[in-house]
């Protein structure tokens, strides 16, 4: 469409679609995005079986491929290489350790891609980063000297909690019991957002004894699935948990107004510790209170300005529909469909084109109402058509709106191919070539057609789908180019 000239901020529909595409990425981005390190790797951990590695001692040999799949070696070599392993809540969770060569006949030569720590010395490595083990967990290595701390901290030195001794044969109905008291009593999240809100408010940071306190909490949490011992809550440090830094407040979010378009609106203040939590069972919820931090995540996550870009996107759409006037996107679409295919003729798959609308729209109806994270109101077109769910849904824990988004996205996706696949190659005819553009026309007229299509009339989003396939058949019949409007 833009390389005819014609701009999808003059469509409502496409623009709502944009938007949601848009606010989600940006929602990725201030919530869950991961800055990459350049000079970093994440790598498994092995062990050093030749004893070459002293103690405080790393090996970090890399391998990267070029384009045409040839792999050239990397040595990591440097007096100062941070080595962590997430979560990393106590302070002596980063390390900074020394990187060096091996001799020319070591055996650790033919590794590549991993980090080898010593086994000499009172500790080994890994155990000191948040408890880890060489079973396969992954180890960040950094060597931006702009990351590297001035000065590294004593390692937590947990004892390990023993396992619960029941004193006879574990039964089935133990594995049972056990699995309902680790729902109930699981509480790694809890301990992880209180230290997450103690080490932005104390100027300290994650050294503030607080914060020392709650990360052998989660420590002891983490061992749970394995001691079967929950974690004693009653060790966490007092403090007011209810006043959190601006970062870990919900933003706002979009939902969709009576009228079926998209407008941001303050989404309903969910307690982060227990998201999932229904409203009228969570007393605490509407005490919770935010500042504005201004730490590093404080200062990332107001970058990010969902309310400007919103509304900059909003007077983009008024000023082509003021330019435009009343010609909608779709009318002029249609008359340069017109006016590029005089020639062809299309009304013979008319039958077909019917059938096929009739199967999409029938389609999106089945996932509207069966995909829906709750009982009540049905997904709109534009979340489906969108794959996000918006808005926070009555009685729909963040848990199942994920899973629902993933299902629906799905389902979308594969009927859609599905569809594309009969009008590009037909139903098996043996005129793939000849009949894909007049199927694809057939397709994007019937779809304008109100007549006929009354128990359809809510449903906008069937014109879109046949207009890109008939776009991309006609730039395919007209050699790979397209005329301007």
């Amino acid at each position: 469409m833009h390389k005819i000239g014609l701009s999808f901020q003059a469509d409502r529909f496409l623009t709502d679609i944009v938007e949601v595409a848009a606010m989600s990425s940006l929602r990725d981005l201030k919530y869950r995005a991961r800055i990459p390190v350049e000079k970093g790797h994440l790598l498994y951990g092995v062990m050093d079986e030749t004893k070459e590695l002293k103690e405080g001692e790393v090996y970090i040999p890399t391998a990267q491929q070029d384009k045409s799949g040839h792999s050239s070696p990397n040595l990591l070599v440097g007096d100062r290489i941070v080595v962590t392993r997430a979560p990393a809540l106590h302070p002596g969770d980063v390390q900074v350790v020394k990187a060096v060569n091996v001799s020319e006949d070591s055996p650790l030569r033919d590794l590549h891609n991993c980090i080898v720590f010593s086994q000499q010395g009172e500790r080994d490595l890994p155990s000191q980063l948040s408890g880890g083990d060489l079973d396969g967990d992954l180890f960040h290595i950094i060597f931006d000297e702009r990351l590297i701390p001035p000065l590294t901290y004593k390692a937590a030195d947990y004892p390990p909690t023993e396992a619960k001794n029941l004193g006879r044969p574990v039964e089935i109905t133990d594995i049972v019991d056990f699995f309902v008291e680790y729902m109930n009593s699981d509480r790694l999240g809890q301990i992880s957002n209180k230290h997450k809100v103690r080490s932005d408010l104390h100027n300290e940071g994650t050294v503030h004894p607080d914060c020392v306190t709650l990360a052998q909490l989660a420590s002891d949490a983490v061992d749970f699935s394995k001691s079967g011992k929950p974690v004693d809550m009653q060790k966490v440090p007092n403090g007011k948990d209810h006043i959190r830094p601006d970062f870990m407040a919900n933003g706002p979010g979009l939902v969709i107004n009576d009228k079926g378009a998209t407008e941001l609106a303050e989404e309903e203040v969910d307690d982060i510790d227990d998201p999932d939590v229904l409203n009228v069972l969570d007393p605490e919820k509407f005490a919770l209170r935010y500042y504005k931090s201004h730490k590093i995540l404080g200062i990332l996550h107001r970058r990010v300005d969902e309310v400007d870009f919103f509304s900059r996107m909003k007077k983009g759409f008024q000023t082509i529909q003021h330019e435009w006037g009343e010609a909608s996107l779709i009318m002029k679409l249609d008359k340069y469909i017109d006016r590029e295919t005089k020639l062809v003729q299309w009304e013979h798959h008319r039958g077909f084109a019917e059938e096929l609308r009739e199967y999409y729209e029938e389609n999106m109806l089945e996932i509207m109402d069966s995909l829906r994270p709750h009982r009540r109101k049905p997904l709109t077109e534009l979340e489906v058509f969108s794959g996000n769910i918006l808005g926070k849904k009555e009685r729909a824990s963040t848990r199942q709106i994920r899973e629902a988004n993933i299902e629906v996205q799905r389902r979308f996706d594969r009927d859609v191919a599905s569809i594309t696949r009969r009008v590009v190659s037909g139903d098996g005819l043996k005129d793939e070539e000849d009949e894909a553009l007049p199927r694809a026309i057939a397709c994007f007229k019937i779809a304008l057609e109100t007549k006929g299509w009354e128990e359809y009339t809510e449903l906008r989003s069937w014109k879109y789908v046949a207009a890109a396939v008939c776009l991309e058949q006609l730039w395919r019949y007209m050699h790979f180019q397209l005329r301007p409007l």
